[in-house]
């Protein structure tokens, strides 16, 4: 097919070489543009000046503290606002967002902080509830034995390896005394005769645990679950609470932060930035 050529007219020719000699423009905020021939698109120039027109952006901060710094020195191009979100315990800065006279604001300078887990709380929580062989707690116990404030770790260890040791015992039963400790019994092997025994276990023990990092450590109750079937022993904990400590966690960092953002005027509500 024989291809038509296309005449621009005195016209097109006209808005064409105008465009072309047109100056940069200015719109809104005082944005530089610029409306390039053929399409005759609008390009900002903003990228090519000395320093932006206006602050925007997001950045993430580590702990509460440089997080109030960040909005304290960089808000003031609208209303300041902190959102406090407790179920991703997380706070979330806007340093333009609408202003309470009614101004419109952009919302997209903004400043994240995250609490993040303690290697230590992530360890106990990702085992919390999961059934172990004596020989996988005894060994889980040992290497995370610094973190039990209570019973001694000493007393722990000489618990679970009485467990460990009975790797060709049959155990019968759990009993559970008054006090929530355990009596586990067992019968064993011995050169050909059949020895019957009882190990005594402790019903809890209690860690000291900072949850987030850059927070207090925390008292955590947890207690010890045993299961006896065909002769095999199961053992784990069950930390007590785990959720309210977090929450515990949360409101104390958001605390802080309210305290702090009161004196600057700056507003900390309940939730999150969508």
């Amino acid at each position: 097919m024989e291809e038509k050529e296309v005449k621009m007219t005195e016209t097109d020719a006209a808005i064409a070489a105008g465009s072309a000699i047109a100056g940069a423009e200015r719109v809104g905020a005082g944005v530089p543009y610029v409306v390039v021939p053929n399409g005759y698109d609008v390009h900002s120039l903003e990228e090519y000046l000395q320093r932006p027109v206006r602050k925007k952006g997001e950045i993430r901060m580590h702990d509460v503290d440089s997080f109030f710094f960040y909005i304290r020195e960089f808000g003031g191009d609208g209303e300041t606002f902190v959102f406090a979100d407790i179920l991703n315990k997380s706070f979330t800065g806007v340093m333009n967002h609408h202003h309470s006279s009614g101004e419109a604001g952009f919302c997209d300078h903004i400043a994240k902080f995250s609490m993040e887990e303690t290697g230590e709380w992530r360890r106990w929580n990702e085992n919390d509830g999961v059934m172990m062989l004596p020989l996988e707690f005894s060994d889980f116990v040992e290497a995370n034995i610094a973190d039990i404030a209570d019973p001694p770790g000493a007393d722990i260890m000489e618990m679970v390896s009485a467990l460990r040791v009975k790797k060709k015992a049959e155990f019968n039963t759990v009993v559970d005394s008054a006090t929530g400790d355990k009596t586990v019994s067992f019968t064993e092997e011995t050169r050909g005769e059949s020895v019957h025994g009882n190990i005594d276990v402790f019903g809890k023990f209690t860690l000291a645990v900072s949850p987030f990092i850059g927070c207090d450590k925390y008292a955590i109750q947890c207690r010890i679950r045993m299961d006896v079937r065909d002769g095999g022993l199961r053992i784990c904990y069950q930390i007590i609470n785990s959720n309210a400590i977090e929450e515990d966690a949360f409101r104390v960092q958001r605390d802080k932060l309210e305290k702090h953002c009161e004196a600057e005027g700056i507003m900390v509500v309940n939730g999150s930035l969508s």
